[in-house]
């Protein structure tokens, strides 16, 4: 049997993995995320104050970015990722 580009590059994440590279960090989205919030963070545009959401607020909350987070989920696993 032999063995396709798929198979390469997952022998080849298998021999990174080993290696201690973290895949999570390698992905540029987490990088630009992170620094959009710290960006924020330091121009006083975000605050994390402590508030929690409770009860039905948090229910109307997650409602709100269910849709959001099935779509992302969607048009990644079209991307092919």
């Amino acid at each position: 049997m032999r063995c396709g580009a798929q198979c390469q590059r997952s022998q080849g994440e298998r021999e990174d993995r080993s290696r201690g590279a973290i895949p999570l960090f390698e992905d540029p989205g987490l990088v630009c995320l992170s620094l959009v919030v710290g960006v924020l963070y330091a121009g006083g545009f975000l605050a994390f104050d402590g508030w929690a959401l409770h009860g039905l607020p948090i229910l109307g909350y997650g409602l709100i970015w269910l849709p959001v987070f099935l779509i992302s989920m969607i048009l990644s696993a079209l991307d092919g990722k």
